[in-house]
């Protein structure tokens, strides 16, 4: 059940692809692949060129010569490795640098996505998998060396456990073709047992240094690669714009207050952008290391040794094990990597020099409406953070909840036309989207502001709704807005009808914007209808809001009262980090 929660709340369930138009894949070998349909995503590897190459498409790096294609204008480079490879004794360790080379490589296939279980859910999951994935992805109109141009780098979501940057979702073609002058890369991490287990707690890691982060430092190990090198492509290294969505979200937030993403006190990105994942499911010290050790010496493995020797086949079958077993994984809190209560970094200006862009979708949780943890809401989160008030705050904390869901119940019925009780499913779903998304974003929106330095902090609320979604019986669910930043393809969320496309430009015009100037105002037409907004700065004062949908407009004192009495429940609570609700509802 654990594991459905977790997953449920921070997976990118984004999936479904309709192919693209014919074009040419670059020649590989003797094999030249026709790119129709999903050939694009048929995995083959990059190898070294000894020959002859296209010298108009190639970069050169510090760590060797790429040689990519081009199409509709937009210059790609897939699968190219930003570290060593974590095979062998590298499996669970910290990532390696790679050597300089002088060498000349094919980028014309995206790596290995990382081990992971097959799910229908997840097409990079279907991609061929390797351990050898840490690799990432370019996209940019230009090889022209100092050209300056921002940069983007997305980190995808799958709860965590699942994912890639092979999946199709994420492809940086049309972004860049809109955008010509911003550079985009999408990165390869470890997930799961690979990414986030914590060697502390077993016989021969104990001095591994990854803590249970091994998949963030993988992820900073990207960065500090785009830094390096981002600039033969057109980018500019200081001027670098990190975002995510669900897993990636919170990824990106901890890479924000992580101290190993500064070198010389000054962070490696300008900007963030966060979508839809508050970093109060950062797992605890506490109950981040109990599932797994303990779960790993039931199964008779009580050593990194053990863990090591495993063939990549064995490996993959204990993840399946883990899967089974309802392991969860995420980030953890180590003081270290990961700064004690990541929710309230914010506030104590770990952030401080950081532009970010904050926000979340309007129906998060109707993509998850079939799980049970929509039933499981109310009175597991309920039952178990009354369990964690202070006896002497009870009495209030329960009228600050009397008070919030009045709130809820006037909103569903004034909003969307429902008459309901608290025990109906569209109340749970609407308390869900508060507790799982909304909650921990406002909280960390607003630390952001109040710990003061030159970031800026900027919030959205996404609430465009595709005649797709109608027809599920669904609002402006969890990942709706992905497609509509990249353009692309997916059939299970949108269409791309006219007014479709208009939404899309307006996110990609955001987005971008954002990147160019840590700002993001725009000036947009949307169905007939030129909008110029200056977007106004999140504050607690203010608490001014962009609402984007067919009429994009600034919504000032947004769920103030909502809000406050969501954050008050909260912290009267001595935790309300949803990892220890994964591990607490079953202990209490």
């Amino acid at each position: 059940m654990r594991k459905i929660i977790a997953l449920a709340a921070v997976a990118v369930l984004m999936l479904g692809f309709t192919g693209c138009k014919k074009d040419p894949v670059p020649q590989t070998g003797d094999t030249k692949l026709p790119y129709t349909g999903y050939e694009e995503y048929k995995y083959a590897p990059n190898k070294e060129i000894t020959g002859d190459y296209d010298k108009s498409m190639a970069v050169n790096t510090k760590y060797g010569t790429y040689v990519g294609w081009k199409k509709d204008g937009v210059y790609h480079f897939y699968g190219m490795p930003y570290a060593q490879q974590p095979l062998g004794k590298l499996r669970f360790r910290k990532p390696q640098p790679l050597s300089a080379s002088d060498k000349i490589y094919e980028a014309y296939h995206f790596a290995h996505s990382a081990l992971q279980m097959d799910d229908d859910s997840e097409l990079a999951s279907k991609y061929e998998q390797g351990e050898d994935c840490l690799a990432l992805n370019v996209w940019t109109s230009s090889l022209s060396q100092g050209a300056g141009r921002p940069v983007m780098m997305f980190i995808h979501g799958g709860g965590f456990a699942f994912g890639g940057s092979s999946d199709p979702m994420y492809n940086g073609r049309n972004f860049v073709f809109n955008n010509s002058d911003i550079v985009l890369v999408t990165i390869n991490y470890r997930i799961n047992l690979p990414g986030y287990l914590d060697t502390r707690k077993i016989a021969g890691g104990e001095d591994y240094g990854t803590n249970g982060n091994t998949a963030t430092l993988d992820q900073i190990a990207a960065l500090k690669w785009v830094r390096e090198n981002i600039e033969a492509f057109g980018g500019d290294p200081d001027n670098i714009t990190v975002f995510g969505e669900s897993a990636g979200c919170i990824s990106t937030g901890v890479l924000a207050i992580s101290p190993y993403s500064r070198e010389n006190g000054k962070p490696l990105m300008k900007n963030i952008i966060r979508e839809s994942g508050g970093l109060n499911l950062v797992h605890s010290d506490q109950t981040a290391r109990l599932p797994i050790p303990t779960y790993l010496a039931q199964l008779g493995i009580n050593s990194m040794e053990q863990l090591e020797s495993m063939s990549t086949d064995e490996l993959k079958d204990l993840l399946a094990s883990c899967s089974a077993a309802a392991v969860a994984w995420g980030p953890v809190v180590d003081n270290d990597i990961v700064p004690l209560d990541p929710v309230k970094a914010w506030e104590q200006g770990l952030v401080k020099d950081v532009n970010m862009l904050s926000g979340v979708n309007s129906d998060e949780c109707d993509y998850f409406e079939t799980l049970p943890m929509i039933d499981l809401l109310q009175d597991g989160i309920e039952a178990y953070l009354e369990k964690m008030v202070d006896p002497a705050d009870l009495t209030l904390y329960r009228a600050y909840r009397s008070q919030y869901y009045q709130i809820v119940l006037d909103y569903l019925k004034n909003e969307k036309g429902l008459t309901v009780t608290t025990d109906d499913q569209e109340f749970k779903k609407e308390i869900s989207n508060d507790w799982f998304f909304y909650a921990s974003h406002q909280i960390e929106a607003k630390g952001h502001n109040i710990g003061g330095g030159s970031g800026k902090s900027y919030f959205y609320f996404f609430d465009y709704v595709t005649e797709t979604l109608k027809r599920k019986g669904w609002g402006c669910c969890h990942a709706a807005e992905v497609p509509f930043i990249f353009g692309s393809d997916y059939k299970k969320m949108w269409s791309k009808t006219a007014e479709e496309m208009e939404v899309s430009h307006l996110l990609q015009t955001i987005w971008a914007n954002f990147a160019r100037t840590g700002n993001p105002s725009f000036n947009c037409s949307v169905n007939g209808q030129s909008f110029n907004i200056t977007w106004p700065e999140y504050t607690d004062a203010e608490r001014e809001v962009v609402r984007l949908d067919l009429n994009p407009r600034i919504e000032k004192d947004f769920r103030r009262e909502r809000a406050d009495l969501l954050e008050k429940m909260l912290f009267l609570s001595p935790t309300y980090h949803w990892s220890e609700f994964y591990s607490g509802i079953e202990l209490y």
